[in-house]
C-alpha cells in the first residue's frame, strides 16, 4: 500500500487528473486495478472516489475516529460528529496556536479588534452593529440576497430543498408533510411550549400578551403582540433565536441601511443636503432635504410605514402637503423600489436633480408600432411600475436603438370614452428632449382625437411633463394603498378586491371587509399620496 500511495500522491502532484484515476478504477484496468485489489477490506457498494481515497492515505482497513472511540467513520472525516470534543489534547494544541498567531499578528487585544471591524463593516454597509438584531436586514435585505443567488427569496423554495424535506419525512416518519405525521406534531407542539416558557426570562422587560396556545414558532415573519413593561407600550414584534422584541418607542430606529445608502449616493453625485431635518414641517422629520433644489426625500420602509405600525390613510399625504405649503418637492421612496430597482430609483432622482447627463433631440428619433415583448423588456428595465397591457404600443428610435415608450390603452378606472396613457419612459441617463411630445403627436394623427387620460405618481411627481404637453389638471385622487405579506413587495390592491378573495385566501369570511379578511391571513398594508389626474381633451 505504501508503494502505491507514493506512487499516487507523485500522480496527482503531476497534475494527473482524479477523475482519469476513477473512470480506470471503475474500468479495472491499469492503476485502477492494483487499487481495486488492494481495498477489497472495504464491504459494500461503494464508489471509485472513496477507494482512491483510501488508498491515497494509505489505510488498509476501516477508517476509524480520531478520538479513540473505534467507531467506522467516512473517509472524508477525521471523527465522528461530535467527538472531537472528546480530543482535549488536540483541541488545546489548535486554541494555543490560534492564540498565539493572533497576538503576534494584531496584540493582545485583538478579539476586540476584530469585534470592532466587524461593527464598523456593518454600519457602513447595512446602518447597523449587529445586522441580526436588524429586522431591516433579516427581512429585507437577506431575502435580496439569497434572491439574486437562487432566484427565490427563501431557500425553503427551491424544488431540491422542497424534495429534499419530503424524502426525510417519507424516510423517518412515513409521511410528505410536516402535519401529517402525529409524531412530527407532537414534537413540534413540545419545542413551541418549551420556547414559550423561555419568554419569563426577559419579563422585566416585555411580556407577552398572547397564550401558549396562540404561540406558533419564531420567524421574522410572525408578529406576536407585547407589552414594555418600560413604558406599558403594547407593541407587535417578531421572536426569533433568543432575541428580546424591541419596543419601537424605547429603542426607536433611527436609521436605516437604506437611508445610509441613499445618503450615499446623493453624496457621490455631489449634493449638498441635510439628512433627519426636522426644522422644515415641525416636529415631523425630513430624511433627506435639498435646499438648493427646494427638494426632500423621504425613504418609506415598508415595515415601519405600514397601517399596522401607525402609518394611517393620509400620513404620507400630509407630509407632502406640509412640503407643498413651504413650496418644497417631497419625494416618497418605497423600501422595495429601492431593494429591487434600485438604478431605476436612481436614475429618477438624477433627472428631477437636473444630472441628466447625456442628451438626444426628439428630432433625430423615429416613431414606430411595437410589439408587446420589445414594449415590456424595455418597461420592466427602464419603468419603475414595470410592465402594462396596453393596446397602442409607440417606441422612438435613435440609430436603430429604442430610446423611449409610450403606452396607450382603454380607460381603466372609469367607463368613459377615450384612451388612457398608461406608461412613458426613456432610456436611463439620457435626456431627449421633446420626444414625449413627438410620440403623443404620432398617437393623436394615427390613433384617435377622443380625450386621453393620465396619472402621475404624487409621491415622484408634479405633473410638470404634462402640463408641457397641454394637459389640464382635471383633479387630485385620494391616497392609495397596497398590500404587503412578509413586508417583502407591495401588491395591487386590484389583485386583492374582496370578490376575488375566496380564491385567493387560505381563509375567507365573506362577512368580513376586505381589508380584515387580509389582516385574517397575516396581511399588512401600505398608503401612498394618490394621484394627480390629468385630461387631453
Amino acid at each position: 500500500m505504501k508503494k502505491l500511495q507514493t506512487k499516487l500522491l507523485n500522480m496527482i502532484k503531476n497534475g494527473y487528473n482524479k477523475n482519469k484515476l476513477c473512470w480506470d478504477i471503475k474500468k479495472n484496468r491499469g492503476i485502477g486495478k492494483e487499487i481495486n485489489n488492494l481495498t477489497t477490506f472495504i464491504q459494500g457498494d461503494i464508489t471509485s472516489s472513496i477507494k482512491l481515497n483510501y488508498c491515497i492515505q494509505g489505510l488498509t482497513e476501516i477508517k476509524k475516529c480520531k478520538c479513540g472511540c473505534g467507531e467506522n467513520i467516512a473517509i472524508t472525516n477525521t471523527y465522528v460528529i461530535h467527538h472531537e470534543k472528546r480530543d482535549e489534547i488536540r483541541k488545546k494544541k489548535w486554541k494555543d496556536k490560534l492564540k498565539k498567531t493572533c497576538t503576534e499578528k494584531y496584540g493582545e487585544n485583538y478579539r476586540n479588534i476584530f469585534h470592532a471591524r466587524a461593527q464598523e463593516t456593518n454600519l457602513k454597509k447595512y446602518g447597523t452593529k449587529s445586522v441580526f438584531n436588524d429586522i431591516n436586514w433579516q427581512t429585507k435585505s437577506l431575502p435580496k440576497i439569497i434572491y439574486d443567488k437562487y432566484g427565490v427569496d427563501n431557500i425553503s423554495k427551491l424544488y431540491k430543498i422542497k424534495n429534499r424535506k419530503k424524502q426525510t419525512y417519507t424516510k423517518n416518519y412515513n409521511c410528505n408533510y410536516n402535519t401529517s405525521s402525529n409524531q412530527i406534531s407532537s414534537s413540534i407542539s413540545s419545542r413551541h411550549l418549551n420556547t414559550y416558557n423561555k419568554f419569563k426570562y426577559f419579563k422585566n422587560k416585555v411580556i407577552p400578551l398572547f397564550k401558549k396556545d396562540e404561540y406558533d414558532g419564531g420567524g421574522y415573519n410572525k408578529l406576536y403582540n407585547w407589552k414594555c413593561i418600560k413604558c406599558n407600550n403594547e407593541f407587535s414584534h417578531w421572536y426569533w433565536n433568543g432575541l428580546v422584541p424591541r419596543c419601537p418607542v424605547c429603542y426607536p430606529k433611527y436609521y436605516s441601511y437604506a437611508e445610509n445608502e441613499i445618503n450615499q449616493y446623493l453624496s457621490s453625485l455631489n449634493i449638498i443636503f441635510n439628512s433627519n431635518n426636522r426644522s422644515i414641517i415641525q416636529p415631523l422629520e425630513l430624511d433627506m432635504y435639498i435646499p438648493d433644489k427646494n427638494i426632500a426625500i423621504e425613504f418609506n420602509g415598508t415595515y415601519w410605514h405600514s397601517e399596522l405600525r401607525g402609518k394611517t390613510r393620509n400620513y404620507h399625504l400630509n407630509k407632502t402637503k406640509l412640503c407643498e405649503e413651504k413650496n418644497i418637492q417631497l419625494i416618497h421612496i418605497f423600501e422595495d423600489e429601492w431593494l429591487y430597482k434600485q438604478q431605476i430609483v436612481k436614475s429618477r432622482l438624477k433627472h428631477i436633480l437636473g444630472l441628466t447627463p447625456y442628451k438626444i433631440y426628439a428630432r433625430k428619433c423615429a416613431i414606430k408600432e411595437i410589439d408587446s415583448k420589445l414594449k415590456n423588456k424595455f418597461l420592466n428595465k427602464y419603468n419603475i411600475q414595470g410592465n402594462d397591457k396596453s393596446s397602442i404600443k409607440l417606441g422612438a428610435f435613435y440609430k436603430n436603438r429604442l430610446v423611449a415608450v409610450m403606452t396607450f390603452g382603454k380607460r381603466r378606472f372609469d367607463k368613459k370614452e377615450g384612451y388612457e396613457l398608461i406608461r412613458f419612459c426613456t432610456l436611463r441617463s439620457f435626456n431627449i428632449t421633446g420626444i414625449a411630445g413627438k410620440l403623443l403627436k404620432y398617437f393623436k394623427n394615427n390613433f384617435t382625437h377622443k380625450p386621453i387620460i393620465s396619472y402621475a405618481d404624487r409621491r415622484w411627481s408634479i405633473g410638470n411633463l404634462y402640463k408641457q404637453l397641454g394637459f389640464k389638471l382635471d383633479h387630485i385622487s385620494t391616497p392609495n394603498y397596497f398590500y404587503m405579506k412578509n413586508y417583502n413587495v407591495r401588491e395591487s390592491r386590484i389583485k386583492y378586491q374582496k370578490h376575488k378573495l375566496k380564491n385567493i385566501l387560505k381563509e375567507f369570511n365573506p362577512n368580513l371587509s376586505e381589508w380584515q379578511n387580509m389582516q385574517l391571513n397575516g396581511y399588512d398594508r401600505i398608503w401612498d399620496c394618490g394621484n394627480y389626474v390629468f385630461t387631453l381633451p
